[in-house]
């Protein structure tokens, strides 16, 4: 177990040398931070948009923001999972931001465009037209890709600025990594707040094509952006051989289910490599 751990720390970098440093890390974060600004812009007045231009009731409005509040905040957990065993961190930011660039992209035609939105109500008294089933189609898919944005963006993107310093020495890489979290997360707060009253107020005061325009316009200047720097990044190779183990795992639990173990004052569970730091457990105090 220690010589796998061991053999963990040492995963090959692609591209160690002039790449990288903390002149890469605002780039990485505005990524995040322009995803959680498009993402909580839009959940916080989707549901007026949804009862007012989709005349959609208020119990399906609900559904339709639960559904993709509740995968925008599940699939980054998928989304760790396929960045560290197959496409990296990299490609799966690039790949993702994309994804939240055609999300926006969409929702941002469908104020843009009178087909893909049911007509307005002619009185108010009356019965206005429900929205088609092309028109609900194009508006799930606007939200599923920005959701899928988040699947990427959110795990990896404190991960992937980690690996822009991680090949520093101790010392300058803990003042860093100070650094790189306090602005992290001041970053992260700071784009709620840009998110509920600066694109809200947009939406609400200038309408929602003005509103929706700015989100997609972010969401392609910071895809451009990280396209154009993809070269400078350092670039982690992803752990392929994570599944394998895992599967070990499982497959050596099951045939050991019924294994005795030796009683708690034997020590004999207990094999660290001569020399190593991991010391076994003691009745002593020192």
């Amino acid at each position: 177990m220690e010589e796998h751990q061991q053999s963990n720390h040492a995963v090959g970098r692609k591209g160690v040398g002039r790449k990288g440093g903390m002149r890469m890390v605002p780039t990485i974060i505005a990524n995040e931070v322009s995803e959680r600004i498009v993402s909580a812009s839009v959940g916080a007045n989707l549901i007026i948009y949804l009862t007012t231009k989709y005349h959609l009731g208020a119990a399906s409005s609900a559904i339709i923001i639960f559904v993709y509040l509740a995968a925008a905040n599940f699939l980054p957990v998928c989304g760790a999972i396929v960045s560290d065993a197959l496409l990296g961190r990299c490609r799966m930011v690039t790949v993702t931001l994309f994804s939240c660039t055609i999300g926006t992209t969409l929702l941002c035609l469908t104020s843009v465009i009178a087909r893909l939105t049911p007509p307005d109500c002619v009185q108010p008294n009356e019965g206005c037209a429900p929205p088609t089933p092309m028109q609900l189609l194009v508006l799930c898919a606007s939200l599923g890709f920005m959701a899928l944005g988040a699947s990427g963006v959110r795990p990896c993107c404190l991960a992937f600025a980690e690996d822009q310093i991680a090949h520093w020495d101790t010392a300058k890489k803990d003042r860093a990594l100070r650094a790189l979290f306090s602005w992290y997360y001041a970053s992260v707060g700071f784009s709620q707040i840009v998110a509920v009253t600066v694109l809200v107020y947009f939406q609400d005061k200038m309408g929602w094509k003005v509103g929706f325009m700015v989100s997609a316009a972010i969401m392609a200047s910071v895809t451009l952006v990280n396209c154009a720097a993809a070269s400078f990044y350092v670039k982690v190779k992803p752990q392929k051989s994570m599944w394998v183990g895992l599967l070990k795992v499982v497959v050596v639990a099951v045939k050991n289910r019924d294994l005795v173990l030796p009683e708690a004052d034997h020590g004999a569970q207990f094999h660290c490599l001569p020399g190593s730091t991991q010391t076994a457990p003691s009745n002593k105090i020192r």
